[in-house]
């Protein structure tokens, strides 16, 4: 596909309150597109720029219809054109600096490098467009880490019992820490680094899984299968410890057991841009090493960026995840796409954990210390549905208020 090549979606002839406005969409996945939609929906013209080529991932994103099509894309790609523009060249920035000067409303989620591409045609030619933007993870961190902290004050402001932190690492939060300390409010660390990591000050407990042996897992799971013959693609979201202790864990098991023989090939990935940037890598990966035979994701969600990839590349190659997601279970006993994951116990019961670690705070017992245990599903022990793959989990509630009732 060439910069200028236009595609309309289906056409539609609803005349909407928005028929008069013409919006460009530089979004990708969801956030974005999913604005787009909504404004495509009331009649706006939506102006979609895809990548040459690959288009965007919402095009192979899930399950597929009978004829092999991503469900999600008649809905978040209706109402709108597209146009293909490759942004890495010069020619396709400035084909994005003319579109973006006839539009009213820009919808884009690139990092602040790219979006000077577009920004400064924007605003010479057309002060008044409006721009809409949905922030890469980095930068949503640092706003993260400022709504953490505004709602710890208001929890110390309000006299909470506990407080419980969930996927943030407690460093980037000492000073609320230390307030809650002060205020003689519990805080409970959840989902963040391993359960074993020493307590933050202010910290009552640590709920978490061993990711750096879930790592360990999943890289044994390789050399087991390879016969200590294996080349590894290893997907690590960029400053998130929990996947840098993975990454940690799956590098040990390899230079221990298979320093000559296997390679691990460790690639940073932007987690707000996975949706291009993981199949990219991957692609790069596979290309300059074709013997490359597995692919860690080490999330399951971002097993279905890299499928048509490997499919591509490679189709013989396995792919690993972690998190134990329906889809991904459901694709493990099909014996198509993902081929192994590190299933964790039902949500449900993480949360009564962390729950029950606030109780034991407030009333003066010690920590659980339970660490979220883990399974490495395949094909081997997937079994025929997915209540199976964690069967102790039937009825925890009940065992959660038989513990408190004798406390």
């Amino acid at each position: 596909m060439s910069n200028e090549t236009i595609q309309t979606a289906p056409e539609h002839d609803q005349v909407g309150p928005l028929s008069d406005l013409r919006v460009v969409e530089m979004g990708q996945l969801l956030a974005g597109p999913f604005c787009g939609q909504l404004l495509a929906d009331f009649g706006a013209e939506v102006i979609k720029l895809e990548d040459p080529g690959r288009g965007d991932p919402m095009r192979q994103w899930g399950r597929k219809s009978a004829q092999g099509q991503s469900l999600w894309w008649p809905v978040v790609g209706r109402n709108k054109k597209s146009v293909t523009c490759n942004l890495r060249t010069p020619e396709g920035q400035q084909i994005a600096r003319d579109l973006i000067a006839t539009a009213d409303i820009l919808i884009e989620n690139f990092d602040r490098g790219v979006r000077r591409v577009h920004q400064g045609g924007a605003r010479l030619t057309r002060p008044e467009v409006v721009q809409r933007r949905h922030p890469p993870h980095r930068e949503l961190r640092r706003g993260q880490t400022n709504k953490f902290n505004e709602g710890m004050a208001q929890a110390i402001a309000q006299k909470a019992d506990a407080i419980v932190l969930l996927g943030i690492e407690p460093a980037m939060l000492s000073g609320s820490l230390n307030d809650a300390a002060r205020a003689g409010i519990p805080v409970i660390n959840a989902l963040s680094g391993d359960a074993s990591a020493p307590l933050a000050n202010g910290v009552f407990a640590n709920v978490s899984a061993d990711y750096t042996a879930d790592g360990a897992s999943l890289a044994a799971w390789t050399l087991v299968d390879s016969n200590c013959s294996a080349s590894t693609f290893f997907a690590q979201p960029t400053a998130i410890e929990i996947y840098q202790n993975m990454a940690n864990g799956a590098e040990k098991v390899y230079r221990e057991n298979c320093p000559d023989d296997c390679s691990l090939d460790i690639q940073e990935i932007d987690l707000a841009n996975a949706a291009t940037d993981l199949p990219q890598k991957v692609e790069t990966a596979m290309k300059r090493n074709p013997d490359t035979t597995y692919v860690m994701t080490n999330w399951d969600s971002g097993v279905t960026f890299v499928e048509p990839t490997v499919a591509m590349t490679n189709p013989d190659a396995k792919i690993l995840g972690r998190d134990g997601i329906a889809t991904s279970l459901d694709s493990i006993r099909s014996g198509k796409g993902q081929d192994v994951t590190m299933a964790a116990p039902p949500e449900a019961w993480l949360g009564w954990v962390m729950v029950d670690n606030a109780v034991r705070a407030v009333t003066g017992a010690q920590p659980s210390g339970i660490v979220i245990p883990t399974r490495l599903v395949d094909e081997t022990n997937i079994g025929g549905s997915n209540a199976e793959v964690n069967p102790n989990y039937k009825d925890f509630q009940n065992s959660f208020k038989e513990a408190w009732s004798k406390n």
